[in-house]
């Protein structure tokens, strides 16, 4: 026995170290480790010191300088008027952390003095992916001294941390763009001012409908406090309440801190490196990661260990995706059936088909979808929202995308080009998780069960990869082009570029790539000289093998 247990003693450190290896590791009191990436930028007691009397600290390579610039600043000043610092980022990518941050008949304010600079009227403070800048409205006052006076008595203050940002479209009902495309770029905001483990209460500005029960339940718990709506706030603090009839005089609510100004840091936006926002910080993982200890009650930790099996099961799961046909969906299912049904001792892969829609009247329906995706090694899916859902996968897993045939007509010629779209998600992922594709070059002739067979078996094959993988290692061949388009073009150019195809719409690197409808040769838009073409053209003859074969009659002059 006691030989035994000798060895074990031996074993455990060379088990504990294989079972880890490879694996991110959050400590959830702060200090981060992770393959690299840099941890925040100050301890979160420091980040809500920056705002306060008497911590004035000058600009960093984290933060920039606190705002606007004060002579003989009191107490009352800290108290009443609005300070901010935001992030030394290029305009349409800036996170500001607020101090002061006023809501009043449905808008947003700044309170200043009449000899105050405003420089965050011209920052790009976008809230959601569709909005447009919303930077806040200024309340001017000659003195500290008539800005309190103006708010005595009508001020409502709420002292908690609070994230501020929008929803494209007032669309609370879609994950994709409820989470990625509002709350995850907020959350960058919480990130880069070493805010991330705090309680927040979010406040969803001018949104247009109720969210749906699972994904209030979500960003509740995700935040830890409360979920407000704008439109509830507009109606609780606006110039009608006089406190006549023993109603509300508060007209104005004070948020002493609040986060917001996201910039472009949603999915749907397209960056240089085509991952999305926060990789540099490892974003995605950190916030998937929070989502879901918060979401289970549990810490991070049992969350981000690259375990072994703990059975023979190798779990591919294939999501259904309203992008695909009908006969698709039934190929699909037959396919998942017959691999399952030869499942042996060799091949242990056992292949379902799911439809999260026919969970939506569950109680607690996303929290059944994480357990399942943790449960999962491979998830095969197509474009749009259904790739919102992978990232919470645990480490060493893949996702395959099957991408669709899209159709349309450009300059009056029916076209056709394939649609992998939100391949960003997967390259932000490239510390965790691996992505295949099914072929671009004939996507368009149908999908290929056979072909997608064999990147089932080709990732069981590869089930111990290595990680991190190396960049690029998770894009498809039509964002590898647009990739080395950027760097060839170099920042200054590309950034042009990005700046017009970032503006609100709905744009894909595929357009470009394959120069359809905004980017068409024959479209002298703007977009049209921002362009390289001859690199472009020259950058996509180096991976036409992988790409669908553009005819020549379609290529147009350069």
């Amino acid at each position: 026995m006691r030989l035994l247990l000798f060895v074990a003693a031996l074993l455990l450190p060379q088990l504990l170290s294989a079972i880890v290896a490879a694996a991110p590791v959050e400590d959830p009191a702060g200090s981060h480790v992770h393959l690299g990436y840099p941890p925040s930028p100050m301890t979160a007691r420091e980040a809500l010191l920056l705002l306060s009397e008497g911590h004035q600290q000058p600009a960093t390579a984290a933060y920039g300088p606190l705002e606007p610039s004060r002579t003989h600043v009191t107490p009352l000043h800290f108290q009443v008027l609005s300070w901010w610092r935001c992030t030394p980022h290029h305009s349409a990518n800036v996170s500001c952390h607020i101090r002061n941050l006023y809501l009043h008949n449905g808008e947003h304010y700044v309170a200043l003095l009449n000899s105050d600079v405003y420089p965050l009227g011209s920052y790009f403070l976008r809230l959601s992916h569709m909005a447009d800048p919303q930077p806040p409205k200024e309340l001017r006052f000659k003195t500290v001294e008539e800005a309190a006076a103006f708010f005595e008595g009508k001020t409502d203050t709420s002292f908690n941390l609070t994230l501020y940002y929008g929803v494209p479209w007032g669309i609370m009902s879609n994950w994709g763009h409820c989470v990625f495309d509002g709350m995850y770029g907020a959350y960058l905001g919480m990130l880069e001012f070493g805010l991330e483990h705090e309680t927040v209460d979010q406040i969803v500005w001018k949104n247009g409908e109720k969210p749906m029960g699972i994904y209030e339940k979500f960003i509740m718990r995700f935040g830890g406090g409360q979920l407000l709506e704008w439109k509830d706030m507009a109606a609780l603090y606006n110039s009608n309440n006089t406190g006549a009839n023993g109603g509300s005089a508060k007209q104005y609510l004070r948020l002493n801190k609040a986060i917001m100004g996201s910039g472009r840091k949603f999915q749907r936006t397209l960056q240089r490196d085509v991952a999305l926002a926060g990789r540099s910080m490892d974003g995605l993982w950190r916030f998937t990661r929070r989502a879901i200890h918060r979401l289970n009650g549990t810490t991070p930790r049992d969350h981000m260990l690259r375990l072994p099996h703990l059975n023979d099961d190798f779990v591919v799961q294939i999501m259904n995706n309203g992008r695909w046909t009908e006969a698709e969906r039934k190929g699909l299912q037959a396919m998942a059936a017959n691999i399952t049904a030869r499942k042996n001792s060799t091949h242990p892969i056992t292949v379902r088909y799911m439809d999260w829609g026919e969970m939506k009247n569950h109680e607690d329906q996303y929290k059944v979808q994480l357990q399942m995706q943790a449960e999962t090694d491979v998830c095969i899916t197509g474009p749009g929202t259904s790739l919102m859902s992978p990232p919470f996968m645990r480490p060493g897993s893949f996702v395959i995308g099957v991408g669709h045939c899209h159709s349309f007509e450009d300059r009056s010629v029916a076209t056709k080009i394939p649609w992998y779209m939100e391949t960003y998600m997967c390259e932000a992922a490239n510390s965790y998780q691996k992505c295949l594709y099914l072929k671009s070059r004939t996507r368009c002739n149908g999908m290929n069960l056979t072909e997608l067979e064999e990147l089932i078996y080709q990732a069981y094959n590869d089930r111990e990869y290595d990680l991190p993988l190396p960049a690029g290692a998770n894009l498809t061949p039509e964002a590898l082009v647009f990739k080395e388009l950027c760097e060839a073009m170099g920042a200054a150019a590309c950034d042009k570029l990005l700046d017009e195809f970032n503006l609100p719409g709905s744009r894909w690197l595929e357009m470009i790539v394959y120069e359809v409808l905004e980017y068409h040769p024959d479209n002298k838009n703007t977009a049209h000289g921002l362009l390289n073409r001859t690199l472009l053209r020259q950058i996509r003859k180096k991976y036409e093998h992988l790409l669908m074969e553009i005819p020549e009659a379609k290529r147009g002059p350069v």
